[in-house]
This record gives structure tokens, sequence and C-alpha cells, in this order.
């Protein structure tokens, strides 16, 4: 199974926003992409949350 990275979580959730805008989602598959659209979401926070603290670790130790 390949790894899931920002790009990668970021295109899908795209993907899943798309389908249900163009409402080619299913009732019955609209939980499943509601529940995997929170997962990418989290997913996405977290990474960005990690690459600000390194970021700011970085500059603090510059200092």
């Amino acid at each position: 199974m390949e790894e899931l990275n920002y790009q990668k979580a970021f295109e899908e959730l795209q993907q899943i926003v798309k389908s249900m805008q163009e409402e080619m989602t299913s009732i019955d598959e609209l939980t499943e992409q509601s529940k995997r659209a929170a997962f990418l979401i989290n997913f996405c926070q977290e990474k960005l949350r990690k690459t600000e603290e390194e970021i700011n670790s970085l500059f603090d130790s510059n200092e």
C-alpha cells in the first residue's frame, strides 16, 4: 500500500468534494466518503501543524 502524504491526501480530498458537489456520490457512498474526508482533513491539518512546528524550531535555534 502506498504511503499517504500531504499532496495525495489533499488531492483525494478535492476529488471527494468535487464528486459531492456534482452529486456523483450516491447516498450509500456518502457516509463512507464523509468519514474518509474527515480523516483526510485531520491528516492534512496534523501535517501542517508538524511542519509549522519544525520550521519554527529551525528559526528558534538560529536566534
